[in-house]
């Protein structure tokens, strides 16, 4: 290994709304808002060691003429599996309105689940009763992986 690259677990990147559009989430359901580039492409550690995935940035989000009742954004990767969860303030849901909303999530700490082939980072949303826009503009996701141990 070449001096000084021991503690380096990659760049970190962005992510951005999937498809590169605004994302319709329905009312009662998942779904993929953004991932790397606005595509479903893995972040491979290019050495060895514990780290945790890191995430913070702003999603915008768009609410049509009856806001969801509730509405959650979850960490996960393409497996499905929900590593973080962020439940967005209900009173600050309004009608016909755009909201600005700061992400903040870690994942678990490991020493292989991002070697190898490594895994697709993405961020979900789930509405209730009534459905959302995550907008292209403005939603921006930092994503990375910082050292978790020895």
């Amino acid at each position: 290994m070449i001096v000084g690259t021991q503690g380096f677990y990659g760049l970190p990147v962005f992510l951005t709304a999937q498809g590169g559009a605004d994302v319709v989430a329905a009312a009662g359901a998942t779904t993929t808002a953004l991932s790397i580039g606005g595509a479903t492409t893995a972040f491979i550690q290019p050495h060895p060691g514990i780290v945790v995935p890191c995430l913070y940035g702003v999603i915008v989000v768009a609410y049509g003429a009856t806001a969801p009742a509730s509405m959650t954004f979850t960490f996960a990767t393409t497996a499905g599996t929900a590593i973080d969860t962020q439940t967005f303030a209900v009173a600050a849901i309004l009608a016909n309105a755009t909201a600005e909303i700061p992400i903040c999530m870690l994942g678990v700490a490991s020493a292989a689940a991002w070697l190898g082939a490594g895994l697709t980072p993405m961020i979900q949303v789930a509405p209730v009763t009534n459905g959302v826009t995550v907008r292209l503009t403005g939603s921006r996701v930092l994503f990375g992986l910082i050292p978790g141990g020895a």
